[in-house]
Order: structure tokens, then C-alpha cells, then sequence
């Protein structure tokens, strides 16, 4: 079952940068309207100079992607224990995965099981100025909440989607898109991907998806 978040949102930038850390605090974010639906799915966006910021509020502990497109590639960014991005290239009438998730940034509350020395914040960084976007990972802050952090100069020429699970009404556990008339792929396809699989070929739809750069 597909449940559709209706948003509103501004792009200007008063006040600080968000931090990405899993707190929605109002600093950050106070000043962005964003609108309720009736199951409390909330997603808002922010820009300064350099980054476009992706505020995601659920109501149940989520995990989250944005999607990116320029028509010739898609890019799956993935958040939930760990960040990883999967690639899909347009085969015929689906498409086809090229690069797997690869799995970097593991969350903090797992660190020690991998064996991570490297600073938290210092590895987040160098994630960031190599791939071009950020994002909390599950345990961090609230976790209900989601954030991301992807650099213009990635976003360049790209459309975009967010997704998170989201529970509705009936209590039933859905997925949530956005924008409002997104539809990303068919409901198993875009369960797997949300939950960590990338499946060797997906039916992604891109019609609705945002195009940052006319905001």
C-alpha cells in the first residue's frame, strides 16, 4: 500500500544551516512551513549557497531515500544503519542496477562492531566532499526523523523523490512519497529498495519527481 504525503515548502534560507544529526531542532528548521497530513507525515526542504537540506518527520522509527534522475542515471541514497548509494541505467522498459549499495558511515551505536576508528564527524566529511551528500543514520537523534544534505553541484541538471515508511490511519505500515503525485516504483520494488535490497532491475517512474532548480 503506496501513501502519498501532501507538502508544502520554501527554499529560502534565514538562520542556520541544518547539522546533520537527527535533530529537527528550531533553529534549523522553525522557520520552514511544511504541511501535516493527517497521518503527521512531514517533509521539508531548505538551501543555502552550496547544499540543498531534506527534513523528513514520521511517526514511527523510519529509514528514508531520496532518488535522484537526470534521465540517463538514477541514484538511490540510502539511509538507514549505514549510507550507501545504488545506480540504475534505463534497459529497454525497466531499469537496470550497475553499481550495488556499497555500505560507508556506518551509524554510531554500531561503530565498534565494524571496527571504525576513524572520528564520526571526520569520516561524515570526507563522505560528503567525495560523493556529494550526507544524510543521519538510524540511531542518530530522533528516529523518526530524517535528514539529507546533497551539494548543487550534484543536484545539477538531476529531478528528485523522497521516500520514508510512515504508518497511516488504519495502522497499517506504508511508504510515503514526495512530491505529492510521485510514484517512484511499483510497491515490492520500492519496499526492497527502502529497506536496504537493490534489486538487479526496477520499473522506476520519474514523470512528478522535483526539479530543485525551479524552486
Amino acid at each position: 500500500m503506496l501513501f502519498v504525503l501532501l507538502c508544502t515548502f520554501a527554499l529560502t534560507s534565514p538562520g542556520e544551516s541544518p547539522v546533520i544529526d537527527g535533530h529537527l531542532n528550531e533553529a534549523e528548521w522553525g522557520t520552514f512551513d511544511a504541511q501535516d497530513v493527517a497521518d503527521g507525515g512531514v517533509v521539508k526542504l531548505r538551501q543555502d549557497s552550496q547544499y540543498l537540506y531534506i527534513a523528513i518527520q514520521s511517526n514511527i522509527d523510519t529509514v528514508s531515500h531520496v532518488y535522484l534522475t537526470d534521465g540517463k542515471e538514477i541514484h538511490v541514497l540510502h539511509a538507514s544503519a549505514s549510507l550507501g548509494r545504488a545506480v540504475y541505467k534505463p534497459a529497454g522498459d525497466h531499469w537496470q542496477r550497475t553499481e550495488p549499495f556499497t555500505w560507508e558511515v556506518r551509524d554510531p551505536a554500531i561503530r565498534k562492531r565494524f571496527n571504525i576508528t576513524q572520528d564520526h564527524k571526520e569520516e561524515q566529511q570526507q563522505y560528503l566532499a567525495r560523493d556529494g551528500w550526507l544524510a543521519k543514520t538510524f540511531m542518530m537523534g530522533d528516529k523518526k526523523a530524517g535528514e539529507f544534505q546533497i551539494a548543487k553541484s550534484y543536484l545539477a541538471g538531476r529531478r528528485l523523490a523522497v521516500s520514508f515508511n510512515h504508518k497511516n490511519s488504519a495502522g497499517e505500515q506504508v511508504i510515503v512519497n514526495y512530491p505529492e503525485k510521485a510514484s517512484v516504483a511499483p510497491v515490492d520494488q520500492e519496499k526492497k529498495l527502502l529497506y536496504g535490497e537493490a534489486p538487479e532491475t526496477v520499473t522506476f517512474s520519474t514523470e512528478n519527481w522535483l526539479d530543485p532548480s525551479k524552486r
